[in-house]
């Protein structure tokens, strides 16, 4: 299994794993281990939009967050994506670039309560998944929805 820095390392060199995993056509990286907070030294893993244009702002650019867990992902990320959403919301609205802010997470598990709790706040889930060659491609965690028979 690789490190954290080692997947974050393959998925910063390999943007086409972000695109494929989003549906993307593009995307455009803002910034790998992006500081967040100056006096903690705290860092978004990766910082990315869906759009860009050096000479303008996009207000229906869509920016994303990606926090990645080594090992499991549980409710901690919760906590740490809202706070990175907070200030590259308020990054995007100062300057303009983008104008909405979508949290994603990227793990080699997830534990069942940290994947229903992403999910209710609206982050997109993924599971790394390793290829024998080094390469990773990236999985989406999809609700499971029950049908309900009413008589």
């Amino acid at each position: 299994m690789q490190t954290h820095t080692e997947i974050l390392n393959y998925i910063y060199r390999n943007k086409g794993v972000l695109e494929e995993a989003l549906g993307l056509p593009c995307v455009w990286i803002r910034g790998k281990e992006f500081v967040i907070d100056h006096e903690t030294n705290e860092r978004a893993d990766l910082v990315f939009q869906d759009m860009f244009d050096a000479y303008r702002g996009l207000p229906e650019a869509t920016s994303f967050v990606l926090e990645v867990k080594k090992d499991k992902g549980d409710h901690e990320i919760i906590g740490q994506l809202k706070k990175y959403i907070n200030v590259i919301d308020k990054i995007g609205k100062g300057t303009g670039h983008w104008g909405k802010v979508q949290g994603v997470s990227a793990a080699h598990n997830y534990t069942e309560s940290g994947v229903r709790l992403l999910w209710k706040e609206g982050f997109r889930t993924f599971i790394i998944r390793e290829r024998s060659d080094r390469s990773i491609d990236l999985e989406e965690v999809k609700i499971k929805r029950k049908a309900c028979i009413l008589i």
